[in-house]
């Protein structure tokens, strides 16, 4: 049984956690099969949103606290070589080339909350529970510590990662580590708007600005590079097949070609 589902439905990818047995934590099986399933569908040029939840009752509870316990009766090396790997998949979600939405709920727990910082977006429904708990099992939270504190407020973070308690949807969305909650009343309604404006908008542009949000984020304290390069993407941007879609589009008062009309009952493929 595979510990990752992929479902494709029309333009739209889904990676479903797929251990509820274990609360979906994960292990060195599951973080290779969704390493593996980000690869391909980033390499798909029919996907055009790329979807992360969990099967069960929860979307994940971290890492496997028996997978864990195996790698520290192993030597420094060893443990090293593994963290690389797990900040390697981390990276490989922050870094695809399709935006990518962080679907989850009921509990976020440990490591989930680097699958949850390195998406584009995060939407967690009402009532959801998430923790930093690694100071409490003596360990840090090492390799998502990067994409936390890049999403999140400085010093929420910090309160999260050294007191390890629990804290809700509501203080997750105030300190931007989601971007929005699913009301438990009108299920995926939330999720559904997001992708139609994912579809909205064209592919071209959607990563072409994921680097540039990326590459303005690395020169903050380098403002003439920044300007450079930033005028190089809009004059880029201007010139390219896309862009004079999107502004003859307009002008036309037309949808773009590239605009797909979500459905959940689109085919699968």
């Amino acid at each position: 049984m595979a510990f990752i589902e992929k479902e494709i439905k029309g333009p739209v990818a889904t990676l479903w956690f797929n251990r509820p047995e274990t609360k979906n934590a994960l292990n060195e099986e599951m973080i290779a099969e969704l390493f593996e399933a980000i690869q391909s569908l980033n390499n798909n040029k029919g996907t055009r949103v790329l979807v992360i939840r969990g099967r069960g009752d929860g979307f994940c509870a971290g890492a496997d606290l028996n997978y864990m316990k195996k790698l520290g009766n192993q030597g420094f090396d060893e443990n090293f070589q593994d963290a690389r790997r797990l900040g390697s998949l981390f990276y490989s979600l922050s870094s695809c080339a399709l935006p990518v939405i962080a679907y989850v709920h009921n509990y976020i727990l440990g490591g989930a909350n680097g699958i949850v910082a390195a998406a584009d977006i995060a939407i967690a429904v009402e009532g959801s529970r998430f923790s930093f708990s690694e100071t409490r099992l003596g360990l840090v939270p090492g390799v998502i510590s990067p994409f936390v504190l890049r999403k999140a407020q400085h010093g929420q973070v910090r309160d999260w990662m050294l007191t390890g308690r629990s804290f809700f949807t509501s203080e997750a969305l105030a300190a931007g580590l989601i971007q929005y909650v699913e009301p438990q009343s009108a299920p995926e309604s939330t999720l559904t708007t997001v992708i139609q404006h994912l579809l909205s908008a064209s592919p071209q542009a959607l990563t072409a600005c994921k680097n540039l949000i990326d590459d303005m984020l690395v020169l903050h304290d380098e403002p003439e590079q920044a300007q450079r390069l930033s005028a190089e993407y809009i004059a880029r941007a201007r010139s390219s097949e896309d862009g004079q879609e999107g502004l003859n589009s307009f002008l036309e008062k037309r949808k773009p070609k590239w605009y797909y009309q979500w459905s959940e009952n689109s085919p699968k493929a």
